[in-house]
């Protein structure tokens, strides 16, 4: 099970919102933190995300993580946290569901970690 789960508050053909309320209604996620990510700054978007029990509603994250400028042991080189992201997307109707969805994005944070700081993974889940 992952640690959190960012969600897109807008996807391409799936409702985010929707999403979040399946993941917090399943005893399998409902203990898993969503935080909703939007590229707009609109307060009906966080309100309605709180409410159906994500953690926060972030405006682009990779800026937002940045902009904290957490210092971090340098491992590697880098003096400050930065993010990898993992992400998976299926469209709606196609026989995966949404724990196969989280275990694909799960897989694909796993790459991103290996590949280094600040790198983005995804995979598009075939019919």
């Amino acid at each position: 099970m992952p640690d959190l789960i960012l969600l897109d508050v807008r996807p391409p053909m799936w409702e985010g919102f929707e999403i979040c309320r399946q993941l917090k209604a399943d005893k399998m996620t409902q203990s898993v933190p969503v935080m909703l990510i939007t590229q707009r700054d609109n307060a009906d978007d966080e309100v309605r995300g709180l409410e159906l029990g994500a953690a926060d509603c972030i405006t682009r994250l990779r800026d937002a993580v940045a902009d904290l400028n957490i210092p971090h042991a340098p491992q590697d080189g880098a003096r400050r946290v930065t993010i990898s992201v993992g992400c998976a997307t299926a469209w709606p109707g196609l026989r995966q569901n949404y724990h196969q969805l989280l275990q694909a994005t799960d897989n694909q944070l796993y790459i991103a970690k290996n590949a280094g700081r600040n790198c983005v993974r995804a995979e598009i889940l075939a019919a």
